[in-house]
This record gives structure tokens, sequence and C-alpha cells, in this order.
């Protein structure tokens, strides 16, 4: 003990100054110098240990502890022997290191790394159209067409155009809904929308469900062969009962090919027409139809016959020389043609006495509180007219134009507004513009083209006077098919030449701005030194009716359009996605899916062809959707300003309802798409 005590000493002597408080290095030789702890013999040296740090004053009485020395020691020696056993490389991996899950395997059994599993585009697959009764249920599994793992799980839910008691399981996909009777008839768009797990990924697809009404067919009552006499009025009122519905909620309408200025009540179907002294002699078919004021699908009709005589002739008083009665007076001179020009009346003797001029037409009467249809059989006269002039002429470019004669009809639309909404489940105020009916006369005759303005057409244009379109001329270009993506598109690439897909050169020009229209018809009026135009938009109603009041040129039915029509049908579901169309589309297959060559569907009453679908047409007035609780009644021409152009008629995708002869719309005069177009009008002069 006493010599590891010594020990422990001697280290503490030579740890340095900091500690030994009486010991000092000898400057020269590097030894330590034991004081004695007396004082020093001089100043040398008492300067020398004051320098080396020792304190002069100690003396050798003030010993210093030996165990601090001990313990820092200890803790070197400990930390010698931690550093020797310590193994080389570091500490050993804890089994909380991702590398001690993984299995180590030698270079050359690496398993080759393994491709990522292949992932497929979420998509659902089409729906067909369903058809149901009020009150049967319809069920509609909505099947997934492609989709992978990480898909997984599905999420099913309905868009916001469905019935408020239509649902769908979110985890199945099974669609259900039983129609109330409330809801028959009806078409209802519905929307599925799907999404993956995370919400990254999602389709849509879309159906339409058509609600039959089930109830006993509306009863329209046969209505008796009528005669009436030249120069008087015949009133009758057609009878129609449902037992299902109130009386109110019926709509009566006339066929085309109905006598001119016969009309009907549209409410309380009451018949009227003043026949004009000057109708020839004959009989003239009606047809009468009925059907419910949504658009239903029960509708009636018949038929029946009216027999215009003429008065006898009045026997003349025996005179001594008998002046002989003009042959106007004998036999009225025929009506007039569409565009012959009027025919003066024949010179009468001032001896005999004139009868009253006829009254042209029931609009001219004193008594007549509404203008009449213009006459359908003005455009194919009856047998009995000697001659007929054609039915159309042709331009300079080869376009047929057909004459349309002066007249008056009806403009706008017989139903609410709450009516047309409810057919399409959209918002009332989307149909305010289509009202109030009102009484239109056109004064003028005209000329418009049978057709639509095709491509042959505007190449002419544009080659003869260098034109470069709107469509052209913009950076983004203009829009068109994309058959890749199966998208409508903007791209530079699409124009007038190239709307997305094939056309020939009967196609309806589109992609054809309202000014660029504008531009043809200037172009067109300086080579022919005549005016041509675009029609106004109480000209395109006028000549799409032909004479008819009803939904379409061929009637009410949406089937009957097919033959008049190029709709948007199956064909078009299959080149664009559904979700493009939510809308019930017409099953008639015209076998294109876009536009189709001009001509090649049955023309109106008016010899006047692709008035509904194919492409939209513009028309030179401004849209403004309050224009026809102001608009004058003989050749309105629309508001003096505004921001969109009117387009009419429907096209290549649109559902039958969008195509009828009131449906209006408007678009910015820049406006250059695929499914727009126009036709002209010439004006007789």
């Amino acid at each position: 003990m006493e010599g590891l005590r010594g020990f422990f000493v001697t280290m503490r002597d030579r740890v340095g100054h900091w500690w030994a408080g009486d010991h000092a290095a000898d400057e020269t030789t590097g030894e330590i110098a034991q004081n004695p702890g007396l004082e020093p013999n001089d100043s040398a040296d008492r300067e020398r240990l004051w320098r080396t740090g020792v304190n002069p004053e100690k003396t050798r009485d003030d010993p210093k502890p030996w165990w601090p020395v001990a313990v820092a020691s200890l803790a070197l020696v400990l930390l010698v022997l931690f550093v020797l056993w310590m193994p080389r490389g570091g500490p050993k991996p804890t089994e909380t290191s991702s590398a001690s899950n993984t299995p180590q395997l030698p270079p050359d059994e690496i398993a080759p790394e393994q491709p990522p599993p292949a992932k497929f585009p979420l998509a659902l697959a089409e729906i067909q159209a369903q058809t149901s009764n009020e009150g049967e249920l319809v069920s509609v599994k909505v099947a997934v067409q492609t989709a992978d793992a990480s898909h997984t799980p599905l999420r099913f839910s309905l868009g916001p155009t469905r019935p408020a008691e239509a649902k769908i399981d979110p985890d199945t996909g099974v669609f259900s809904w039983a129609p109330r009777e409330e809801d028959g008839p009806g078409i209802y768009p519905i929307l599925v929308r799907v999404e993956d797990a995370h919400g990254e990924e999602f389709d849509e697809v879309s159906f339409v469900v058509r609600v039959a009404e089930v109830n006993d067919a509306i009863k329209l009552e046969e209505i008796e062969d009528r005669s009436v006499q030249a120069g008087e009025t015949m009133t009758l009122v057609a009878t129609a009962r449902d037992p299902n519905i109130p009386p109110r909620d019926l709509r009566f309408s006339l066929a085309a090919g109905s006598p001119r200025g016969l009309t009907i009540d549209a409410i309380t179907g009451a018949l009227n027409w003043p026949t004009p002294e000057s109708e020839m002699a004959g009989e003239f078919p009606v047809t009468v139809r009925v059907r419910e004021s949504g658009g239903g699908v029960h509708c009636a009709e018949t038929r029946f016959v009216i027999a215009v005589t003429r008065p006898a002739p009045p026997v003349v008083a025996a005179i001594e020389e008998p002046a002989a009665p003009p042959a106007a007076m004998e036999e009225p001179p025929p009506t007039p043609l569409a565009m012959d020009p009027p025919v003066p009346p024949p010179a009468k003797p001032a001896d005999v006495e004139q009868p009253p001029a006829p009254v042209a037409d029931a609009a001219s009467a004193k008594d007549s509180t509404e203008p009449p249809l213009l006459p359908v059989a003005m455009i194919e006269p009856a047998a009995t007219v000697p001659a007929e002039p054609p039915l159309y002429v042709t331009n300079s470019l080869g376009m047929p134009l057909v004459p349309i004669a002066a007249g008056a009809f009806r403009m706008g639309s017989h139903e609410s507004a709450a009516d047309l909404a409810e057919v399409v489940k959209r918002p009332a105020d989307r149909f305010r513009d289509e009202l109030p009916l009102h009484a239109v006369r056109i004064t003028r005759p005209f000329y418009m083209s049978k057709h639509e303005v095709t491509v042959a057409n505007f190449r002419q244009f544009v080659e003869a006077e260098g034109y470069i379109t709107e469509a052209e001329r913009r950076d983004e270009g203009g829009f068109g098919f994309n058959a890749a993506t199966s998208r409508f598109e903007r791209s530079t690439r699409f124009n007038w030449k190239n709307p997305g897909w094939h056309q020939t050169k009967d196609h309806a020009a589109v992609n054809v701005s309202w000014n660029d229209a504008v531009e043809f018809c200037r172009w067109l009026s300086r080579k022919e030194r005549r005016t041509y135009r675009l029609p106004t938009e109480a000209q395109w109603e006028y000549a799409c009716r032909a004479g008819t009041e009803t939904w379409y040129s061929t009637g009410d039915s949406d089937e009957g359009l097919a033959a008049a029509a190029n709709l948007g049908d199956e064909q078009f579901r299959r080149a664009v996605r559904p979700k493009y169309q939510p809308i019930t589309l017409t099953s008639h297959q015209e076998g294109q899916p876009f536009t189709v060559p001009v001509g090649q569907f049955e023309p109106n009453a008016f010899g006047v062809c692709d008035m509904h679908g194919n492409v939209f047409e513009w028309c030179s007035d401004w849209y403004e959707p309050g224009y026809y609780e102001q608009s004058p009644p003989a050749d309105p021409a629309g508001p003096s300003t505004g921001t969109k152009r009117v387009i009419r008629g429907g096209g290549f995708y649109s559902a039958p309802f969008y195509c009828r002869s009131a449906y209006r719309n408007g678009l910015a005069p820049d406006t250059a798409v695929p499914y727009l177009g126009f036709r002209v009008v010439l004006e007789d002069e």
C-alpha cells in the first residue's frame, strides 16, 4: 500500500505545473527540480520560480492530495482498454437496421431487378340506353373495362344529373332506380363516376333511361270531312282526351301539307280557315295531331278532307249589248308561285259592276287575329296549275338556290319553358329565349341555298381571294377531332380543310367563323353583282318550318326526323367517349359519326335540305335571349348590338330535341368549331 501511494505521488509530481505548486521545470535541462520549501536564496531564484508558475511564497508544509491523480490515471487506463477491445469497422448493426432484414446473397447469386408490374388506366365499359315503365325497377351493373390491383378498392358514385331516387352501390357499382308515376314519360341522363382507392384516377360513363308512361293512349276523336265555299270561314274544334292527364296538358298541331291559312289553337284544338275568295275548288287533306305537352311518347292523329267549292257565277240581267265578262271573272287566275311576280288583274269595263276585291289571305282581313301559315302548296302546286317553275336555280358556283315566297308564320315555341326544360331536365331559363310565340311576316321573297355551303364552294372563295380564315390565323389554331385521344381539341392542324375526319368536296364547310362567312358573302356578291348574305333568324326559321308548327318540319316524332337529319347516333358514341354527350341520341344510323355530304337527307316542303342536324348554321342576327318580347312583326333583323351571333339547326352530335325548328343559341362571331357552318340567301331584286 505504501508503495502504491508512492507511485501516485510520483505521478502527481510529473503531471505538470498545472497541479504542482512547489515543482518547476528547469529551463535548461527540462527536469523537475524540487524546491525544499526554503525561501529562494536570491532574487534570481525567486524570479525563475515565478516564470515557471511556482509560487515562491509556498513552503514544503503545504502538501497536495494524491487521490485526484489516482482517479485520472484509472480513467486513462479504462479508456485504453476500451479502445483495444472495440472491433474494427465501427459498431455492429442493430436488429432495427434495414440491412439486417435483407438476405445477403453471393455476388454470383444476386437476383436480377424485377420490372414494376404493368399498370392499366382505369376505364368503364359503355352502358346501353335503358327502357323502363313507371314503377318498374331499372338495375344496371356498371362494369369496369380495364383496371389493375393498384386501383382497388373502387368507389362508384352518380353525377348531379340524376333522378332524386336513383342510387348506386358505392362498392359493387350496381345502379338501381324505380321510376315513379310522375316520372313518365321522360328521358333521364345518368352519369356514373368511378375512382380508385387513392383518388388519383377516375373515369365516367353516361347512359340514359327512357321511362314510358303506363296509361291509356290519347284518344283523338275522328273529324268528318267538311265542305266550305270559297270566301267563307271554316271552323271546328278537335277533341281529345287522356284519362291520366288534364286536357290543358294536351297540345294540338297540324302536320305538313295543310292548306294555306289554316290554323289550330295548340291548347283548345280550335281550327280556323278563312278561305280566300280566290281559292280554287278542290279537296284539301288535313292531319291533326295531339300529344302531351311535355313531349311524351303518346301521340294521336286523325285525318279529314276539306272540300272547297266555288259559288255559281251570278246571273246577269239581260242587257241590250251585254259585255262578255272577263276571263278572270269566270275563273280567277291561279295563285302566284313562290317567286313569280304578282299577276295584275285584267282591265275591267267601266260599265260592269266590279265585285269586292278578294282578301289575299287571313292576315289582311280585319277580323283576323294572326297571320296565316305559309302555303306549302305554293312550292308544289296542284296539277291544275299549267306552268310549274323549277324548284331551284343554280348560281356561278354551282350552288342550288331554292325560291322562298313571302308569307307569315308563328315564330318560337308552342310549349312553355317549364315544359321544354322537363324534357331534357335542364333549367327552365335556358329555353325562355324561344318565347313568346309571336306572329312574323316575311314581306319579300328570297332565294336560300338548298344546303350548307360546301367545302368546294368555300375553296373557290379562298383561292380567288387568297383568304386566310380566323382559325388559320390564330396561334392556337382551330378545333378538331383527335382520333388518338377520342377528344375534340384545339390545334394548328385543324381548320376548314381538316376538321379531324375525312371530308369530300360535298361536305359542309366547317371551322368557319361568322366573320369568315360574311367575307364569303361579300366576295360572292361582288362576283355576281347581286346581294348575297347570311339569312336572318326569322328567314331561317320560316324556311325550316316550311309551313309547319310542329317540333320539326317532319312532325313531332323524333323517329320521323331521322329520315331528314344527320343526328348524333351510335356511330358518334363509338367515336367519342360517352362523357361528351350525356343527352339521349337517336338510334338512327346514317353510317358516319360526324358530318356527311350535303343533300343526302330528304328536303322539307320548301325543297330545302339539312335544316335539322349535320351542322349548326350562322344567322346574321345578334343573339339576345329576350329579343322575342320586342321583335317587330315584319321582317325582324335582330338586336342592333350584341356579343354573340345566332346559330340554328343542331349538329351531327345533337339529340333531336336540340334540332327543333324553334331551338336557338348564340356564339361569339370569331368562333370556329367543327360542328358549325353556314348557308346563304340571295335577295330577290
